[in-house]
């Protein structure tokens, strides 16, 4: 029985792991598909899921401006699709003039992504933004071309940030993460 695994190593590096079972029933891995993404400052993936078609989707965040289209400033958080391959099909940063992070994403239904993290301010691509240092921020984005279909942040004076998401058979979405406000759009 073969398996497929997806392995991100340094700074979007990511590398397709084909395991073949050994003698030992331990993976072996077969490292044939290596792609680097990036620019001249730091970037961080974070989440990495592949799509029914076998493109790949990846989120992150970065303080580099020169790698996606519509950086904003400081750290934006990005999505980049690639296909089977690991060729690039666009990559695309999300953001607002502060600090912004995509911490993970998943394949919805319907084929688009689901993408949470959190917001620093409100402009760019984000409103709704409450106060604090950062509100999380969850959004439904186009798999064809990256646009933002839906979009909502929540929080308050403080910090909070989204870290995981989950699909349910029903359709909703369970998010996660931390909440430090005492006021604002969670109680």
């Amino acid at each position: 029985m073969k398996k497929t695994y997806l392995l991100l190593s340094g700074l979007l590096l990511v590398v397709l792991i084909s395991c073949k079972k050994s003698k030992t029933d331990t993976p072996v891995p077969d490292t044939s598909l290596k792609k680097q993404f990036g620019g001249s400052g730091d970037e961080y993936v974070t989440g990495i899921v592949k799509g029914p078609d076998g493109a790949y989707f990846l989120c992150g965040a970065t303080n580099t401006s020169g790698f996606a289209t519509g950086y904003h400033a400081l750290e934006d958080g990005f999505i980049i699709k690639t296909d089977a391959a690991g060729n690039v099909a666009w990559k695309k940063f999300y953001g607002t003039s502060l600090n912004d992070y995509l911490s993970e994403l998943v394949i919805a239904p319907d084929g688009n992504i689901i993408v949470l993290g959190y917001a620093g301010a409100n402009d760019g691509d984000i409103t709704g933004y409450n106060g604090g240092s950062r509100d999380g921020w969850i959004a439904k984005i186009n798999s064809s071309d990256g646009s933002i279909i839906w979009s909502k942040v929540l929080g308050g004076t403080n910090n909070e940030a989204f870290s995981s998401v989950s699909l349910q058979a029903d359709g909703s979405i369970i998010a996660a993460g931390g909440y430090r406000s005492t006021t604002g759009t969670v109680p």
